[in-house]
């Protein structure tokens, strides 16, 4: 799907989100869930209860949804929401220091882990977009590291057809992908 279009779905579900619509909570849940998990298990480093932040996030933001117009609001509010919940899940569990002494370093690796979610994200989507037979190729290789020796068998395909697979994917994204958005 091309950024454009995502784009305006993305605007027309934040404003159903505002509007209410369970649907557009079910829409942004869908992309946004396996982000902002792996946001949490930067903090946590247990995935079961990364998820379980995840979802709660969702709860407590959708008694907001009124106030969040726009995609990247919905978004910043899900982080935030993230973020302040899986540090203190993580101090209960860990019995850190006071929220109050987290050190600059603590605030970069929050950042990272922030950009990391969201390059995930963003990945995510542009794999999802891609043709079938290249979308399958492009998981198993670089997912599922599987060689194109494996994924041919895997598939029932010609090494060479994979390597064309391939190439054509990592073309696709590179497009997709454009670095100069993060910059």
């Amino acid at each position: 799907m091309e950024k454009a279009k995502r784009n305006e779905i993305d605007d027309r579900m934040a404003l159903e989100f505002q509007r209410g619509s369970q649907f557009a909570l079910k829409y942004f849940f869908s992309q946004l869930h396996a982000a902002l998990s792996f946001y949490a298990f930067g903090w946590m480093k247990d995935r079961r209860l990364a998820e379980e932040i995840a979802a709660d996030a969702f709860i407590k933001t959708w008694k907001f949804h009124a106030k969040l117009s726009t995609p990247a609001a919905i978004r910043s509010y899900l982080y935030t929401v993230v973020k302040r919940d899986a540090m203190r899940q993580a101090r209960t569990l860990e019995k850190t220091v006071p929220l109050s002494t987290i050190s600059t370093d603590a605030i970069n690796e929050s950042y990272d882990a922030l950009v990391r979610a969201e390059t995930m994200r963003m990945l995510q989507q542009a794999i999802g977009d891609l043709a079938p037979a290249t979308r399958e190729v492009i998981e198993k290789y670089f997912i599922q590291n599987m060689s194109t020796g494996e994924i041919a068998k895997a598939l029932r395909l010609h090494p060479s057809t994979v390597k064309t697979q391939k190439t054509r994917g990592i073309a696709i994204l590179k497009k997709r992908l454009n670095p100069s958005i993060f910059f």
